[in-house]
């Protein structure tokens, strides 16, 4: 089974203290085997935080940038 978490930032390690207390269940963490729907709750996460931005200005500063991974959504 394929299950997706609708974050707007790459999940490390599971830690449910993080976790809403008043979400559907309590305290935990959410999964959807619904990959829209991860989706969905992915931007809506990103329109909350849409204030946090990184500005890259130099040739030097994007030196240090790396690119791993990207998916288009």
């Amino acid at each position: 089974m394929i299950l997706y978490h609708g974050s707007n930032e790459d999940i490390l390690s599971i830690d449910l203290q993080k976790g809403l207390r008043f979400k559907d269940f309590g305290k935990g963490f959410y999964l959807t085997p619904d990959k829209t729907t991860a989706i969905r709750m992915a931007q809506k996460k990103a329109r909350l935080y849409l204030d946090q931005q990184y500005y890259f200005g130099t040739e030097r500063a994007l030196s240090f940038l790396h690119k791993t991974n990207s998916e288009t959504v």
